[in-house]
C-alpha cells in the first residue's frame, strides 16, 4: 500500500557543472546558480526520502529519521553527501534506497511494515566493502531481490566501467547483505 521514492535536486545543473559550465544560468524553465567564482557546487541539495500511502493519499517525508539517526558514519552525513537517490527496491519488510555520492554508492534502509529507519551504508571501498560507482534498477524475480551496480569510473562513466548484478540476501537486522551473481 506504500510507494517509497527519493529525490535528486537540480539534476540538469549538476550535470552542466560536471561538464565544466561554471556560470549561472537562467531560462524560462531552469535556474542554475553555477559554481563561479569559487568552483563550489552551489546547485547540490541533499536528497529527500518519501513514503506515499496509496490508500490514504498521504505523503510522509522520511528524511528526518535518517538525519536524526546515530551511527558511524552518521546516516545524516551519508545522506547529505549523497548527490541523489537513483533507485529503490523492496522485498518482505525491507525497503532500500540506493544513491550515488562523491565517494561511491550509498544505501538507506527502512522497515516497510513499521516504517522505521534501519540503517545506512556507503559502498566506497572503505571498511572492507566493495566500491560501487553507480546504482540503478532493482527487480524482484522468483521472490528474490536484485540490483545492478557499476564498479568503475566516476558515477559509472568511463572506459574502466564494469558492472555487477547483486542478489540481496539481507534482512531487517542486516539489510546490506549482498552476493555478486553476475558481472
Amino acid at each position: 500500500n506504500n510507494l517509497w521514492f527519493g529525490t535528486i535536486a537540480n539534476t540538469l545543473c549538476l550535470v552542466m557543472e560536471g561538464l565544466g559550465f561554471t556560470q549561472p544560468l537562467q531560462t524560462n524553465t531552469v535556474v542554475c546558480e553555477g559554481n563561479y567564482p569559487n568552483h563550489v557546487p552551489k546547485d547540490q541539495r541533499g536528497p529527500r526520502l518519501f513514503m506515499y500511502n496509496t490508500i490514504t493519499n498521504q505523503l510522509q517525508d522520511m528524511t528526518g529519521q535518517v538525519q536524526a539517526a546515530a551511527g558511524t558514519p552518521s546516516p545524516g552525513s551519508l545522506l547529505a553527501n549523497t548527490i541523489g537517490i537513483r533507485s529503490a527496491g523492496s522485498l518482505g519488510d525491507v525497503v532500500i534506497f540506493g544513491g550515488i555520492s562523491f565517494g561511491g554508492v550509498t544505501m538507506f534502509a527502512f522497515n516497510g511494515r513499521t516504517q522505521q529507519f534501519i540503517g545506512a551504508i556507503s559502498f566506497d571501498g572503505n571498511g572492507g566493502r566493495p566500491k560501487y560507482s553507480n546504482i540503478r534498477q532493482w527487480i524482484v524475480v522468483n521472490n528474490q531481490l536484485y540490483v545492478g551496480v557499476a564498479t568503475g569510473g566516476a558515477s559509472g562513466i568511463g572506459g574502466s566501467t564494469s558492472g555487477q548484478i547483486l542478489h540481496w540476501i539481507g534482512n531487517t537486522t542486516n539489510p546490506f547483505q549482498f552476493e555478486n551473481v553476475g558481472n
